[in-house]
């Protein structure tokens, strides 16, 4: 989570970034390169809200749960492109098409 954090701190200025996992906010604490979007403001992969170039921190632990569905087969489905991956691939970067 540290390093997706520190990838998001170099390259997602202006993005909006998605995240659902509590470390995330830790780690960018402080940082106004773009908007931290509510992990729990009901979004899907396929959320029309989630404009393109929305950046995804995805991690195995929070992100595949029910409430927030974003298993790595619906996000490549719904139009996300993977960046990065980090801990052998169980936190990963994707951006919105």
């Amino acid at each position: 989570i540290k390093d997706a954090s520190e990838w998001v701190r170099e390259n997602a200025d202006g993005a909006d970034v998605l995240a659902h996992h509590v470390g995330v906010d830790y780690w960018l604490d402080g940082w106004k390169g773009s908007e931290m979007l509510a992990s729990w403001g009901g979004y899907t992969p396929e959320s029309p809200q989630l404009k393109a170039g929305t950046i995804l921190v995805w991690d195995a632990q929070y992100s595949v749960q029910e409430s927030f569905g974003f298993v790595p087969e619906r996000i490549e489905s719904s139009g996300w492109e993977l960046l990065e991956s980090y801990a052998h691939g169980t936190v990963r970067i994707y951006r919105k098409l």
